[in-house]
């Protein structure tokens, strides 16, 4: 009698879930989950697999957050690259020397006649910064140039340097602003904007005069042509290492 008591309850317990190990249609051991699913991503179909981070915004290194330790710039919200540079911001931007009083980028991205714009970043650097370099020096010519900005979030960076104080105006309260140049024939103008590390620049470049183009170049080299009038949107995430 007392054994057929206790058949009775293991059975109940058995049904209840407990005790009778895995069953089919009813679970899983977690200690068996990688045996059918062998082959996939280490053997678990949910398993990350590490590689090298990139901008994607996905966790490629399985550390737990998107796109750290990788400097991530876009265009637009297309994914571009920096000018890579050991020297940071207005060093890069070498104002004064040698051609007096003008941007003097390294690399040189100066073109005659024209106005630039790309990301500065180098690996010592402190942040990315908004270069906008407009005409080449000592090609003869002059111009003039409006570049109106503003920031998100507003305290995301600040005006640099420019060619002159007194050509830009910074509100830090709203984190815009405008930029007037006007530069003769031996000199370029333009504006540094950062440094950056999370966030974003609208920039629009009007009221040209002796410009015949403008475009963003990339760290690649290659050239975007964008109209005057029209707007740009250049964000920068900079996240360290999780």
């Amino acid at each position: 009698m007392v054994d057929l008591v206790r058949m009775r309850l293991f059975l109940l317990v058995c049904l209840l879930g407990a005790g009778c190990g895995s069953r089919t249609g009813l679970g899983v051991d977690s200690q068996d989950s990688g045996a059918s699913d062998a082959g996939v991503d280490g053997g678990r179909s949910d398993a990350c697999v590490p590689r090298a981070e990139v901008c994607n915004g996905r966790d490629d290194d399985c550390d737990g957050v998107a796109d750290d330790g990788v400097a991530c710039f876009s265009l637009d919200g297309v994914p571009v690259t920096a000018l890579e540079t050991t020297r940071c911001g207005a060093d890069w931007y070498s104002y004064d020397a040698p051609d007096s009083q003008s941007a003097n980028p390294s690399p040189d991205i100066r073109v005659a006649d024209g106005v630039v714009v790309a990301f500065q970043y180098g690996p010592s650097c402190a942040g990315a910064s908004v270069a906008v370099i407009a005409d080449l020096a000592a090609d003869g010519t002059g111009g003039e140039l409006r570049a109106s900005f503003a920031l998100t979030p507003a305290d995301s960076a600040r005006v640099l340097v420019s060619d002159e104080d007194h050509e830009c105006v910074f509100d830090e309260a709203s984190g815009s602003g405008v930029c007037d140049f006007a530069w003769v024939g031996c000199c370029t103008d333009g504006v540094l904007i950062g440094p950056l590390t999370e966030g974003c620049v609208t920039l629009t470049l009007e009221g040209q005069i002796g410009l015949e183009s403008l475009a963003f170049i990339d760290g690649s080299g290659a050239r975007n042509e964008r109209a005057f009038g029209a707007s740009m949107l250049l964000c920068v995430q900079i996240l360290p290492e999780a």
